[in-house]
């Protein structure tokens, strides 16, 4: 991965006729990705506790109808389908997503390339699987994989591939979806999301900061702080709203 932005005389000329507006997309990039990232982390939230509650909800049934054979039979066996199925998505379909995550991502952002790591698809199953296996019962919580989404949407917001390519379908010219279409940059809005699934994984915004900057980047910088803290206060508003709301709270 190339650590640094290439500097030459012809490249600062397209540079400031093409991103004159660079720092109000990059803003908004940032706030999209805390606000994806809040969302993405409710979502894991939910599914663990819909998978825990279905199968603690019919051990309980059986439990209470004097059939503890059968109760325990089901726990087992719900459990058991939980792991596999967790294990059969991040094997068969998303290799990379295997594990926390952590030491993946922290090879990635000291400029080990590690192919298909933040794509949409390894946060889908590493969302789904680790909700299943929560479900399981297995010793994992949700913050490693809050971490991972977050860089995910980090990346996707950084790249946002499907619309470049509605735009290249429909034939309009727009530069907006390549404006960091470079390694810094991209390593920069990532670190932005992996500060956002620590805010909305411990609802700590300050706590994300801290763990990206002593964690995962390499060389701190001012400009990197502010748009974590940025992307952090965002996510962890929207996942307290959200879990407000899903406990009927009136005030936020």
């Amino acid at each position: 991965m190339d650590y640094d932005t290439i500097r030459n005389d012809p490249m600062l000329d397209y540079y400031f006729q093409n991103h004159s507006n660079e720092a109000v997309d990059y803003v908004i990039r940032i706030i999209l990705t805390g606000i994806l990232t809040g969302l993405s982390c409710f979502t894991l939230d939910i599914f663990c506790n819909l998978f825990l509650d279905f199968k603690n909800s019919i051990t309980l049934f059986f439990m209470q109808s004097d059939k503890f054979e059968l109760g325990v039979s089901f726990f087992i066996i719900c459990s058991v389908l939980y792991g596999c199925i967790s294990n059969l998505l991040t094997v068969f379909i998303q290799p990379v997503a295997i594990g926390g995550g952590l030491a993946q991502i922290k090879a990635y952002l000291n400029g080990t390339n590690i192919p298909k790591l933040f794509i949409p698809s390894c946060g889908i199953i590493r969302l789904f699987g680790s909700s299943l296996a929560i479900g399981a019962g297995l010793y994992i919580g949700i913050e490693a994989p809050a971490i991972h989404v977050g860089g995910c949407c980090g990346a996707f917001m950084a790249q946002l591939p499907s619309f470049e390519k509605f735009f290249k379908q429909k034939h309009i010219e727009n530069n907006w979806f390549l404006k960091f279409r470079n390694d810094k940059m991209k390593r920069d809005i990532i670190s932005c999301g992996l500060a956002a699934g620590v805010s909305a994984g411990f609802l700590s915004p300050i706590g994300g900061i801290m763990f990206v900057i002593e964690e995962f980047q390499t060389f701190w910088s001012l400009q990197m702080t502010i748009s974590a803290f940025i992307c952090s206060l965002f996510a962890g508003f929207v996942m307290s709203t959200c879990l407000a709301l899903k406990e009927g709270e009136s005030e936020i």
